[in-house]
């Protein structure tokens, strides 16, 4: 380990060079999206179940880790995706999506409490950026499609009241459990 002037220049150029890399991986990551956008605007219906799967994926993921989703490059790219993927088969990628989201946040509640309190943080992050791109679709559906899928579609509106229903009590739990 190296002290003095010796070891503080060696930490600030890694502090540099990991300052770049993270900016790297930033510029990489916008002109990735850019990519992408471009592709759904010139092709939008070659774009498959396992693409709009991963997008989807990653806005979630990209959500629960800010605080503000509205900066998310990937933001744009959702907005487009409501509005340029048909509406059959973006709905049909989202009703998949909902059922192993579900089954993860089952496995949140088997986690000691203050873990589980940051993963349910998260987890809630997740469910709400889903449930924000499916809003984003379902405003860009037209009325036969929606119908299609309605007893789909009804039964995770039904599920997310589960959620909100568990979370309830999970937070009147927490507030219990602090206040001993």
């Amino acid at each position: 380990m190296h002290n003095g002037p010796e070891g503080e220049r060696l930490r600030c150029v890694y502090l540099c060079s990991s300052f770049h890399a993270f900016l790297t991986l930033a510029v990489l990551s916008e002109n990735a999206i850019s990519t992408l956008q471009g592709l759904l605007k010139t092709i939008p219906v070659f774009w498959g179940n396992g693409e709009l799967s991963q997008i989807i994926f990653l806005y979630m993921d990209q959500f629960s880790f800010t605080s503000n989703a509205s900066s998310l490059p990937v933001q744009t790219l959702t907005k487009s995706l409501a509005k340029k993927i048909p509406p059959k088969a973006l709905l049909l990628t989202l009703i998949e999506i909902w059922s192993p989201l579900q089954s993860s946040r089952n496995l949140v509640s088997s986690n000691y409490f203050r873990e589980r309190t940051l993963v349910y943080d998260h987890h809630q992050a997740r469910i709400s950026a889903f449930f924000e791109v499916l809003g984003r679709s379902l405003q860009h559906a037209d009325r036969p499609t929606v119908l299609d899928h309605l007893r789909e579609l009804f039964k995770i509106f039904l599920d997310a009241l589960d959620i909100v229903k568990a979370d309830e009590k999970v937070r009147y739990n927490q507030f219990q459990f602090t206040h001993l």
